[in-house]
């Protein structure tokens, strides 16, 4: 089930839909307390196992999120998760721009952007692999 907009789950009032990912749709958020713009990955509670599997899997990946955006400003924050109104969510930090498959749909990247790209993501993935070493 997809959320519709304007419905409100937990604190969070549904803006309108970011996108879909996996077994996850992600939707662009109010946060009812602070008025925050929030991003928020919903996926809606069933007994099936592949539903089950997915919830714990983004339980986890919150979890390492989280600590991995308070070692990594190039991390989205993730503000918490758990389970309201039939659905688990992940409520994260929500950043305006586009994506980098977006910006490669529009053809090939600037060598020098790239690069940055590259080095960038190879230093977060340096940080979640020490920190989840750390974890365990």
């Amino acid at each position: 089930m997809i959320a519709p907009a304007s419905r409100k789950i937990g604190k969070y009032e549904i803006v309108r839909k970011l996108g879909r990912g996996g077994m996850a749709d992600v939707y662009l958020t109010q946060d009812s307390e602070n008025g925050d713009a929030v991003a928020l990955k919903l996926i809606e509670h069933s007994t099936d196992a592949d539903t089950i599997a997915a919830i714990e899997a983004e339980r986890r990946g919150a979890e390492l999120q989280a600590h991995l955006a308070a070692i990594d400003p190039r991390v989205v924050r993730v503000y918490g998760a758990g389970d309201a109104d039939g659905f688990f969510f992940v409520a994260m930090e929500y950043v305006e721009g586009q994506d980098l498959a977006e910006l490669m749909r529009k053809g090939p990247l600037a060598l020098g952007f790239a690069t940055d790209v590259a080095i960038a993501v190879a230093k977060t993935l340096d940080n979640a692999h020490n920190l989840e070493i750390a974890i365990d």
